[in-house]
């Protein structure tokens, strides 16, 4: 067993192919002016730490579990093209350089609301254990929903391309860091999605928003990034089932209406696994008069938009 850079290496050939595998994959072809701007290489070494991870080390028990500090320092101090560009002075510096110009990186996520906008989609950390939406940073020149389209899909394995409005969402500012988390109506509570990356997201799961409001104690503790957004929720999900938003979600707001009607919660557990098979995957895609010709047809249910006098359209049902 021989030690390199204050870790073990157990299977030295092993970790050789490894790390080469990863300089050929991020390093090799990175051009002179990503090379000589330290911060942005941080960024190409954490995606090649990324896969070291997740390619490697998760499926061979003898590779080393390395921090993203150690793996940095390994690879500057034995790649021979990065040690060209980064000298032992930068290479001390430049983790700490990195992670203050991540600091004011903006975040771009979602907010899942299931069909009765009742329970919320969370995230809990490998690391920390804490809870959160799923988020992530915005690349740069990236469009705000597609990054939030983006980091959904990669930490929870949900797709909500077709479920999510640019223009509908909620955005805090913390430590001088924007937050801005697109609401996205509508799920069923059975979808739970698998994370793309290793060793980011420990869980992921459906929270009851009373949870939320009335936690306390370790809970509060764990879901501290939560709890700056649940006013603003709360006042969507109420305009929300008003109709606000019938422009923006109308398949939401149909299965919210069809999970008012039931009455006991058994019924509503049944709405909520079938609603899938009734209406199918492309419901959010449906037109306001397609909802209503659906509505119609399975539960006797006559919609029509009509405007009052102050041009605002109102949505009428009457039932069989």
């Amino acid at each position: 067993m021989s030690d390199c850079n204050h870790f073990a290496i157990q299977d030295p050939e092993l970790f050789d192919t490894a790390m080469l595998d990863v300089y050929g994959r991020f390093i090799t072809l990175l051009p002179d002016d990503i090379l000589k701007d330290h911060v942005h290489l941080c960024f190409y070494l954490q995606e090649a730490y990324w896969w070291y991870c997740d390619k490697w080390q998760i499926r061979h028990d003898s590779l080393p579990s390395l921090k993203f500090n150690q793996f940095l320092n390994y690879a500057i101090e034995n790649n021979p093209l990065l040690r060209v560009f980064v000298t032992p002075k930068q290479q001390a510096s430049m983790l700490s350089q990195w992670k203050n110009y991540m600091k004011n990186i903006p975040l771009r996520g979602a907010i899942l609301l299931n069909a009765a906008c009742d329970s919320v989609l969370l995230v809990q950390s490998y690391s920390s254990g804490t809870w959160t939406f799923p988020r992530g940073k915005r690349n740069h020149g990236e469009d705000d929903h597609v990054c939030a389209i983006r980091e959904v899909l990669e930490e929870t394995g949900i797709d909500i391309t077709e479920k999510i409005h640019s223009n509908i969402y909620t955005e805090v500012t913390a430590s001088g860091k924007s937050i801005k988390l697109f609401y996205s109506p509508g799920w069923n509570r059975l979808t739970m999605g698998e994370p793309r990356t290793n060793f980011e997201i420990r869980k992921v799961q459906w929270i009851p928003l009373s949870d939320l409001r009335h936690c306390h104690g370790h809970f509060k503790y764990k879901t501290f990034d939560v709890l700056p957004f649940l006013d603003e929720i709360f006042t969507f999900c109420k305009g929300f089932k008003r109709g606000a938003f019938v422009k923006e979600f109308p398949g939401a707001l149909l299965l919210y209406k069809t999970l008012a009607r039931p009455e006991s919660k058994a019924q509503v557990a049944y709405q909520d696994r079938k609603s899938i098979e009734t209406f199918g995957p492309s419901l959010e895609r449906l037109s306001p008069d397609e909802m209503f010709r659906i509505n119609k047809q399975l539960f006797g249910i006559d919609s029509e938009f009509v405007n009052d006098d102050q041009g605002h359209s109102r949505q009428h049902h009457h039932s069989n």
